[in-house]
């Protein structure tokens, strides 16, 4: 049994090490442009990191996403478009550990495995890792809210009903 424990936790290693350099692969390079909607995500965590606290919904997923890579923005040194890459690539991260921890409450592990998998490697959720934008982190709060809805609709715990509501906020 302790031989497939070890195992489990090489493969999430060795898929999260695998999506984690996908990501970063050529990130500079790819894609080469600021636009408009990168434009809008720097005027939010600027504001953040001159204490102004906007709470305004700037774009589709709100607030959230701008606080979320705030902290990671302001530990880099080069402050251009490479940064807000590098921020997204870390909150597709989070993403895919939401998606593990998602389909582990649903299913069993071989499923969470299944679900990190497609996650991981899926063409649109890499692609939208490496952009900068804000939308990367939708699925992330899907995931949050459904795992903390499936929790309370099982055992009837208020606190995951307020979890639930607080991660669809």
């Amino acid at each position: 049994m302790h031989y497939f424990t070890n195992l489990k936790k090489i493969n999430l290693l060795l898929i999260f090490s695998v999506a984690f350099l996908l990501r970063i692969y050529k990130l500079p390079e790819l894609p080469g442009e600021w636009y408009g909607d990168i434009s809008n995500v720097h005027e939010y965590v600027t504001e953040i990191l001159e204490g102004k606290w906007p709470f305004y919904f700037l774009q589709s997923p709100g607030p959230v996403y701008h606080y979320l890579i705030t902290p990671i923005i302001a530990f880099l040194p080069y402050q251009g478009y490479l940064s807000y890459k590098l921020a997204s690539v870390a909150v597709s991260i989070f993403g895919l550990f939401s998606f593990y921890v998602f389909f582990k409450e649903i299913a069993r592990v071989k499923f969470a495995m299944a679900g990190l998998v497609l996650g991981a490697f899926s063409f649109w959720y890499l692609v939208w890792s490496r952009m900068g934008n804000s939308q990367i982190v939708i699925p992330a709060i899907w995931l949050w809210q459904s795992f903390f809805f499936i929790r309370y609709l099982r055992n009837l715990q208020l606190k995951n009903l307020v979890s639930a509501v607080i991660s669809a906020s």
